[in-house]
């Protein structure tokens, strides 16, 4: 009868589970889950751009459907929008300046506004 010792078998169970740990080990954050946004016209009235902004009534800044017409035909309106949403701006409607929302809208948030926005007639 042999005697086997149990060690090479630890030894590798052990290299195999060092091996899964470092390889689950990445410089690669996981995504953050992405909520549904809720449909454009909760989510101006959530983000409060109806103080602003309107469809029919001009109160302190262009209709939506006017910042439609500003951009339409520009391929790049979707991120020329968003950016201006983002970081604010002047000079494209007067001199009402739109004051920068970074801290109440992400990226992704500006840019499923802008696309609302655009498709405005």
């Amino acid at each position: 009868m042999l005697n086997h010792s149990p060690q090479p078998l630890i030894r590798f169970a052990l290299g195999a589970c060092l091996c899964a740990s470092l390889s689950a080990c990445n410089n690669d954050a996981p995504a953050q889950p992405t909520l549904p946004l809720p449909p454009a016209p909760v989510f101006i009235a959530q983000k409060h751009c109806l103080a602003c902004h309107t469809t029919d009534a001009e109160v302190r800044a262009p209709l939506w459907p006017n910042i439609a017409d500003h951009y339409k035909g520009d391929k790049e309106a979707v991120n020329k929008l968003s950016e201006k949403i983002i970081k604010g701006g002047s000079g494209s409607f007067g001199s009402t300046k739109m004051p920068a929302q970074y801290k109440n809208i992400t990226t992704d948030e500006a840019k499923y506004l802008a696309e609302w926005i655009l498709k405005q007639k």
